[in-house]
């Protein structure tokens, strides 16, 4: 919003994460599989970390046989730092793994 001050903005921006995240959740939350839901629970920690958009090609062909570009999200610095605390525990810095999941 033009001429917002810098607190509405990073207000508003914190709120579309939580939104962005919040319908990850209700789209894919409900798709069954360990692994599906691992790729939810990252997609929302990524959205709620700031993870840019990027394109890229899909690692496998569509029903149309073809390869297609698509949106994912990246990794950022917060993302980073969010899954190497998750990861930490009382056996050190791995004790705990951090799966990213398969998207359904």
């Amino acid at each position: 919003m033009a001429g917002s001050s810098p607190e509405v903005r990073e207000s508003q921006e914190l709120q579309g994460r939580i939104d962005r995240a919040l319908e990850l959740a209700v789209q894919y939350g409900g798709i069954g599989g360990d692994h599906h839901k691992a790729w939810v629970i990252d997609q929302m920690v990524r959205e709620l970390t700031g993870c840019p958009t990027v394109q890229r090609e899909s690692p496998f062909p569509w029903a149309d046989g073809k390869k297609h570009i698509v949106a994912t999200l990246g990794e950022a610095v917060e993302y980073h730092e969010f899954v190497r605390k998750a990861r930490e525990g009382e056996d050190g810095p791995e004790t705990y793994d951090w799966d990213t999941g398969i998207a359904p």
